[in-house]
């Protein structure tokens, strides 16, 4: 990680967190709009697909919002759904991997590395231009995905849905035909 040489040697957003799009970092909150890089706490998730047997790789969705706007959606999902989340995780994370440099390259839940996925959802909190020194990133892969989908309400899954067709529209798959769909799940 880049660090920036300030007193409080903060680390910069890694490349990884940065827009696919753009290339530079996210610069404002994706649901109000409001400006990210000047000390504003916020939260990046990215999901990406990989194909076997190519180097390829897509972004299949990416977003910053603010811890504001972050809390807001949080109160519009279902309480059965963020109870089911956290005891989820409270059971299959033990707390150290998150400060054992797992980050962002292992899933958190699984430990499946990376490079052994074929798709994965990528998560930092920052403040401003910077990583949070209180939650370092973490990847969930896409087998555990599919299980932390399974123990959304349907008033949840439907509340995610009006969030990425509002702001990513339909996904592609829908437009395929193919069954299955978008995983986005609200950390």
């Amino acid at each position: 990680m880049e660090e920036n040489g300030d007193k409080n040697n903060l680390y910069l957003i890694p490349k990884d967190f940065h827009s696919f799009s753009t290339g530079k970092p996210f610069d404002h909150c994706i649901e109000c709009g409001k400006y990210l890089l000047d000390n504003e706490l916020y939260m990046i998730e990215k999901a990406i697909r990989k194909y076997p047997g190519f180097s390829a790789q897509d972004v299949i969705f990416e977003y910053a919002i603010c811890l504001n706007c972050a809390e807001i959606m949080k109160n519009d999902l279902s309480k059965e759904s963020m109870v089911n989340v956290q005891n989820f995780f409270t059971e299959n994370i033990d707390p150290s991997r998150f400060w054992n440099g797992v980050g962002s390259d292992e899933c958190l839940v699984s430990g499946h590395k990376k490079s052994d996925l074929t798709e994965y959802q990528i998560y930092a909190y920052c403040k401003g231009e910077h990583l949070s020194v209180y939650q370092p990133p973490f990847m969930i892969g896409g087998p555990v995905m599919d299980k932390l989908a399974d123990l959304m309400s349907d008033e949840t899954t439907d509340e995610l849905n009006r969030f990425m067709d509002k702001h990513f529209g339909p996904p592609p798959e829908w437009l395929e035909d193919v069954p299955g769909g978008r995983k986005l799940i609200f950390i």
